[in-house]
């Protein structure tokens, strides 16, 4: 597919996505339980070390910049990160988590963060309820191909240069 097509597809299935956010996410027991929070124009992030301020900005002009048509008032993103794989909760509508044609626009964004924000890190798309719970992950799965072969690469270096 060509890069352009390809853009086109991901902007498309975002438009459709139907995100939102949750108005019960102001009170200290959220802070805690969801970690620190940076709001962007109509976006909210909470993240947790060792996610770092700068990777949510980062993130959020990225995602500000780029894609997003919003259908609600505001758009709640979680970000961990465990070991090498980032993990971005998503709150999404009731049903959503069923339609296919979502499924492949989050595919295509993990693509897209992981390539563009994350270093080719690992990157997988959580469609959360409105407390952040996980309803269906949606994994990166170009993440995994060029995160091997980077391991592979750099194994065989390695290997090399101890001959």
């Amino acid at each position: 597919m060509r890069p352009f097509a390809y853009k086109r597809l991901l902007l498309a299935g975002l438009f459709l996505l139907p995100l939102t956010a949750c108005d019960r996410i102001d009170t200290m027991w959220d802070y805690y339980k969801h970690g620190d929070r940076i709001q962007m124009e109509k976006m909210t992030f909470f993240y947790k070390s060792p996610v770092t301020r700068e990777e949510v900005t980062k993130l959020g002009n990225y995602l500000n910049k780029q894609m997003f048509d919003y259908e609600s008032d505001s758009i709640a993103v979680k970000i961990l990160k465990s070991d090498e794989r980032y993990e971005l909760y998503f709150i999404t509508k009731k049903g959503v988590e069923n339609d296919e044609t979502n499924i492949r626009a989050l595919e295509l964004l993990g693509d897209e963060l992981s390539r563009n924000i994350f270093q080719y890190s690992k990157t997988d798309i959580h469609m959360s309820d409105d407390n952040f719970e996980t309803v269906r992950v949606v994994p990166c799965r170009s993440c995994y191909t060029w995160v091997d072969s980077r391991k592979r690469i750099k194994r065989e270096n390695a290997q090399a240069s101890k001959r």
